[in-house]
């Protein structure tokens, strides 16, 4: 059976303004961390308040020593069980009932492998659309509060929602002519709840840094700007709608379908938009029910990130398997576009050419493609050129399919990280993107290839008008 969207912009929705630069949140992957250490610091954060909220941080023990408590229990009673499972599933259930920003640690702790075992990171994917609705009652007074008039032109409004996810949750409902919609609602008394934890999340990041030298060298307060930002940029959904717009435009030659958003009936916490129906994309049993083509669908995966990135400079920035769908005519549903990214004129065709010689195994131009686009001002070359000799050594006898482009992208990272390159935030954004379709690509593909399955794709994106035709 094909299951209608679960997440249409409900389980993971990062927000963000369009004037502003896309967040930087990577927890839970290597390669993410690396992406990390190449950025630099955000020069503010969004919830810059001072004192600490009692209430939260009565909450946050209690939360602590239900934890603790229920962890020795179950070591006790349930002796046979995985106990690395039990508390995994302890904490996700607290951090539900703490709120909106530790569900939304949780979901950045499931986006991929990494120090995380896969028992904690299945167990985090929960957040994602596993997690307890806002009451109807607070949810319906928000709804006629930000429609007023309007709202009478949203009828049979599900009081069960499709999807609950952390900053809000999504409800069907039918327009006045009967056509089929979804109704993006945000969380009744979120925006306050978020500036308290992010206060308490700073005072955290301040004493582990003064307590611990090991945390201070991590910058824990970058961490925690960026974090702030990220939710900051998920308060308004008016950003959201001329994001689809513009990624609509964008996509408009693949087959790649963007549902279209309401404007007359969207505000800055309620989002109407086009219903969409189909498979989730990495769900492979449902994908192959719909008798679609499974090599076609990692196709227009890569296709709806690559082609509009490399062309335009326009990317979808959250391309994680909750957002994409596989519809009934084999086109990809893409959803949720909070977070958009722009590669520049400088960054892009640097950015085309590393991919270009990592597909043909040209490991040293992919070094120097990065090189154009960083900074060599006060980097020593005599310490760099022989890293990179190494890295080219590591790579240049493997066959490219048994090359995995995490190992890749996470050396060339590793390199420029060692040696204090600050690469653009674009970049960062489209280089988490590549790790996270490369994971979707082989769950649907085993036999995927992606260095070499790109190749035709590049030249798609320098010569966007050709895929018209």
């Amino acid at each position: 059976m094909v299951a209608a969207h679960p997440l249409q912009g409900g389980g993971k929705d990062p927000r963000r303004r369009r004037e502003r630069p896309p967040s930087r949140r990577f927890f839970g992957d290597p390669c993410l961390f690396m992406l990390r250490n190449v950025t630099k610091p955000p020069a503010s954060h969004p919830f810059n308040r001072s004192g600490l909220p009692l209430t939260r941080v009565i909450a946050l023990a209690l939360a602590a020593a239900r934890i603790v408590v229920g962890t020795a229990l179950d070591r006790l009673t349930r002796r046979g069980a995985d106990a690395d499972a039990l508390l995994a599933h302890r904490v996700r259930k607290a951090f539900e009932r703490l709120g909106p920003t530790f569900v939304k640690a949780g979901q950045l702790m499931s986006s991929s492998a990494g120090p995380l075992s896969q028992t904690w990171v299945n167990e985090m994917a929960h957040c994602r659309d596993d997690v307890p609705p806002a009451p109807w009652r607070s949810v319906s007074e928000l709804l006629a509060e930000e429609l007023g008039a309007n709202r009478a032109e949203l009828v049979d409004v599900d009081p069960e929602p499709l999807a609950a996810g952390s900053m809000a949750q999504v409800h069907t409902a039918r327009l006045a002519d009967g056509t089929p919609v979804v109704v993006k609602v945000q969380r009744p008394g979120l925006e306050k709840l978020l500036s308290e934890d992010i206060r308490l999340l700073r005072t955290a990041a301040r004493l582990a840094a003064r307590f611990s030298s090991a945390c201070a060298a991590a910058n824990p307060m970058a961490l925690v700007d960026d974090f702030a930002r990220g939710l900051e940029e998920q308060l308004s959904f008016r950003g959201e709608a001329a994001n689809a717009r513009g990624m609509a435009l964008a996509l408009s030659f693949l087959p790649v379908k963007v549902p279209a958003v309401y404007e007359e009936l969207s505000t800055e916490r309620v989002l109407v938009m086009e219903r969409l129906r189909g498979a989730r994309a990495d769900d492979v049993e449902a994908v192959e029910g719909l008798g679609i083509d499974r090599s076609h669908v990692v196709e227009s995966v890569i296709s709806a990130l690559l082609v509009p990135a490399l062309g335009s400079g326009v990317f979808h920035a959250d391309m994680h398997p909750g957002n994409m769908l596989v519809l009934d005519d084999g086109r990809l549903g893409l959803l949720d576009f909070g977070v958009i990214a722009h590669l520049d004129d400088i960054v892009r065709p640097a950015t085309s050419d590393l991919l270009a010689a990592l597909a043909e195994g040209r490991f040293g131009d992919a070094v120097m493609a990065m090189f154009q686009i960083v900074d060599p001002s006060g980097i020593d070359l005599t310490s760099v050129i022989p890293q990179v000799q190494a890295l080219i050594g590591e790579f240049i006898d493997k066959p490219l399919a048994g090359i995995d482009v995490r190992d890749a992208i996470g050396a060339i990272l590793q390199l420029a990280s060692r040696n204090g390159f600050a690469l653009p935030e674009s970049l960062v954004a489209f280089f988490k993107q590549m790790l996270y379709i490369s994971g979707l690509c082989r769950t649907l593909s085993p036999d995927f290839d992606v260095l070499g399955d790109i190749a035709p794709i590049l030249g798609l994106a320098r010569e966007p008008e050709l895929a018209a035709a």
